[in-house]
């Protein structure tokens, strides 16, 4: 995948997304490994804040 770089990561999408996209549970499991990696950046983001 790192030899082909963006041409080769669009196909694997689609097919993860067409794959994931059969299962309810694993939309929902998705989701929430989404939301939770915003919740950590937004944590890191406010741990790292400069003080001016």
């Amino acid at each position: 995948m790192l030899v082909l770089g963006p041409a080769g990561a669009l196909p694997a999408l689609a097919t993860e997304g067409a794959w994931s996209g059969r299962s309810p549970r694993r939309i929902a499991l998705r989701g929430g490994t989404g939301g939770l990696a915003m919740v950590g950046l937004g944590v890191s983001v406010a741990a790292t804040r400069r003080a001016d």
